[in-house]
């Protein structure tokens, strides 16, 4: 295999592991954003009970406003799982993609200085022959 062809392998796989990566990163970033739903929901639910009201006991609001946070807990806790098991998958897919990538960059490196060595060697020959 030419130099040229393991330095155009060495691209793909640098520009596959980059875009693998950039899907991997913006799913962390939704992981992050649902876990701080989910966080505020439950500092929500905590001062809620804290500072509840006799007005709000009174007319049942309590009950309804821990209902609708048990219920969008429930759904961001679903969604969190979904992205949980995406993450797994990218992650796979991001290590492999990166092992790929550093194995090219080895062949490459090693095809380079195999040529460099090569080289060393002719000019090395040429130049007792010559003298």
């Amino acid at each position: 295999m030419s130099k040229q062809q393991l330095q155009t392998i060495q691209q793909v796989f640098e520009l596959k592991f980059k875009k693998k990566q950039g899907a991997f990163l913006a799913v962390l970033q939704q992981e992050q954003q649902l876990r701080a739903q989910l966080k505020k929901l439950d500092t929500q639910l905590r001062n809620s009970q804290m500072d509840q009201h006799q007005n709000m006991q009174a007319i049942g609001a309590d009950v309804i406003w821990q209902s609708w946070v048990e219920r969008s807990k429930k759904s961001l806790n679903l969604e969190l799982a979904q992205v949980l098991a995406q993450k797994e998958t990218l992650l796979v897919n991001v290590k492999k993609d990166y092992g790929r990538l550093l194995v090219s960059r080895e062949l490459y490196s090693t095809l380079k200085n195999t040529e460099r060595t090569q080289t060393q060697a002719r000019l090395l020959a040429a130049a007792i022959k010559g003298s």
